[in-house]
């Protein structure tokens, strides 16, 4: 039977996961999103921290709710 680190050693190519997805064109279009849902998550984490709620936080920016709920989601 082979073991775990074996089968790892059998089949990795050696590749990242970045140049695979450069090699698919994919790579701008992942990071983007993992920037995005980075940025979502410090601005939710900022309002739970401050304690104010989307409507409040809205209000703060000028903006309907709608736009603040965009940007946490």
């Amino acid at each position: 039977m082979t073991n775990f680190k074996d089968a790892i050693d059998t089949y990795s190519t050696g590749s990242s996961i970045e140049d695979f997805l450069s090699e698919e064109g994919l790579l701008a279009e992942v990071e983007a999103t993992a920037i995005k849902k980075v940025l979502a998550y410090q601005f939710e984490q900022a309002m739970k921290n401050a304690n104010i709620s989307e409507a409040e936080m809205a209000k703060r920016m000028q903006v309907n709710q709608a736009s603040v709920d965009v940007l946490t989601n």
